[in-house]
């Protein structure tokens, strides 16, 4: 039977489960490390980088690194080498990535976790989950999303508030209309955030449709459906699905359970539709990739393991595993939390694990960078060759961070 973890058991599963997180902090070697709106907001200059750990067991969004139960707190760091991939059986070949930061602003970037687009700015979702497994939570509120240039700049004056001082929000989609939808964790329910606006209104209420909790989503325009994650870091087992509803009533459409052999506990995380109708989803427990095809997509209970291991594994025992992924040119790019790193892989591979390539991360003169607790990724609409990295600060010197990486998969 599935139950919440009592408050006074959650900090524990923090540190040795991990909860969203699933990271244990480590000390280990660091050959380097960067971490370790519509109303805009100024177009000014984007800040040093901080430094610190490799990147750990991020989350679904877990808040930045430190201890538990401070609105910036959040994972635990791993203490990984960058581009380690953890798990092993991938072999690099010289993928590279450059490192812009749009914003490190720790005074607005509470725990951030996924990003969404909308015209020039991208809306970042605050979602300080360590309080999740806090006995004495202290979230900043409002829960809220905050706006970032996607040149990089300020972070906008005017913010997305959030009702209740439990909502947690993990992901964000923008529709193609600019319409934004932001789900919670702790309400086990889904706003809308109409065009032109940037007051949330209900969409989804709490009921039968979320049966745990909203993580990552993606508005799939073709289909007018609503993805999402149904999964919740506090739940044991934790149990893992991706649901669709309809975006015009909020009905469920069709729900995808998520199953793996010899695995009793799974965590949906983050999921794409691909241009051709298909659905990427990463499980972060296993460290798992799922594909649904574009044919089978309507049919429920249809996703099946396409990537098991490798690059996509834990990097150790109890870490947390692949996170957050986007497409860029044609190529899979995706963050495994754990490592604080990102790989590559073809999604025609009829052998994934073999197939998969580190990216080795520069930031300015310095190689092998980590990032700190790699969460969500967006593939930059137009560009062949960039992607953007929310970093949940989720490593042993906690930086939350939205960074703009420049890729050479050749």
């Amino acid at each position: 039977m599935k139950q919440s973890l009592p408050a006074s058991a959650r900090e524990s599963s923090w540190r040795q489960l991990g909860g969203v997180a699933l990271a244990l902090v480590l000390a280990g070697p660091v050959l380097s490390s960067a971490c370790g709106d519509d109303d805009g907001g100024d177009d000014g200059g984007s800040s040093s980088a901080g430094s610190g750990g490799a990147g750990s067991g991020g989350s679904a969004g877990s808040g930045a690194g430190g201890s538990a139960g401070s609105g910036m707190a959040g994972s635990a760091g791993s203490g990984m080498t960058a581009g380690s991939g953890g798990g092993g059986g991938a072999s690099a070949t010289g993928a590279t990535g450059s490192i812009e930061v749009l914003s490190d602003d720790a005074t607005q970037l509470l725990g951030p976790t996924t990003a969404a687009l909308r015209g020039q700015n991208l809306w970042v979702a605050n979602g300080q989950l360590s309080n999740l497994f806090s006995p004495t939570p202290m979230p900043e509120l409002p829960f809220s999303a905050v706006s970032i240039p996607l040149a990089g700049g300020a972070v906008g004056a005017t913010e997305i508030e959030l009702d209740g001082n439990d909502f947690y929000p993990e992901g964000i989609a923008a529709a193609a209309d600019g319409t934004l939808y932001i789900g919670s964790i702790g309400q086990e329910t889904i706003v809308r955030v109409p065009v032109n606006s940037t007051d949330a209104e209900e969409f989804l209420a709490s009921d039968d449709i979320v049966q745990t909790g909203v993580i990552g989503m993606k508005v799939d325009d073709e289909r007018d459906l609503l993805w999402f994650c149904d999964s919740n870091p506090t739940d044991m087992p934790r149990t893992a699905a991706v649901v669709g509803v309809d975006v015009a009533t909020g009905d469920e459409v069709v729900r995808h359970v998520l199953e793996a052999d010899g695995q009793d506990s799974l965590f949906c995380n983050d999921l794409i539709v691909d241009p051709d109708g298909n659905l990427w989803i990463t499980e972060s427990i296993a460290g798992l990739i799922y594909r649904i095809e574009a044919g089978d997509v309507m049919d429920a209970d249809s996703a099946e393991i396409w990537m098991n291991g490798g690059l996509a594994a834990p990097a150790m025992a109890g870490a947390f595993a692949v996170n957050g992924l986007a497409l860029v040119d044609d190529t899979l790019i995706v963050a495994n939390a754990g490592s604080g790193s990102l790989f590559a892989v073809d999604p025609e591979s009829t052998n994934p694990v073999a197939d998969a390539r580190a990216i080795t991360l520069f930031q300015g003169n310095t190689g092998n960078v980590s990032l700190c607790g790699p969460d969500g990724l967006l593939a930059v609409p137009g560009s062949d060759d960039e992607v953007v990295v929310v970093e949940n600060g989720g490593c042993a010197t906690p930086v939350p961070r939205v960074v703009r990486i420049t890729l050479d998969l050749d």
